[in-house]
């Protein structure tokens, strides 16, 4: 499993691009 800054990365990552999609 992905450790948990990678989680938090791609958590990040999603919001970002759903921000730019908006």
């Amino acid at each position: 499993p992905p450790s948990f800054p990678e989680m938090l990365l791609m958590l990040r990552t999603e919001e970002g691009l759903l921000s730019l999609t908006e």
